[in-house]
């Protein structure tokens, strides 16, 4: 008889905790990701240090590459509206 062990590793998905934060210039917004499993090991932009990208093009989506121990994901984040916001007409 022969036995065999197997693993099943979870299929990484982004956390609702994943937020996104625009510059006070609004020209570029970093993403602080929080993944359910695996760590993230690629950013299509930005700087990617542990679990924070920053550096990113404002209005740019992005995709992050997460390994959960071979089973690999692409995953895309939306961009945050880092428009100017909206300035009443002096009176």
């Amino acid at each position: 008889v022969t036995s065999a062990t197997v693993t099943v590793n979870t299929i990484p998905t982004l956390d609702p905790a994943t937020t996104a934060t625009c510059s006070a210039d609004l020209a570029t917004y970093d993403v602080d990701v929080v993944v359910n499993a695996g760590n993230i090991t690629n950013t299509s932009e930005g700087v990617l240090t542990g679990n924070t990208i920053t550096g990113i093009t404002a209005g740019n989506d992005i995709t992050i590459t997460v390994d959960n121990n071979g089973c690999i994901r692409d995953l895309n984040i939306t961009a945050p509206d880092c428009s100017c916001p909206v300035i009443d007409i002096p009176v």
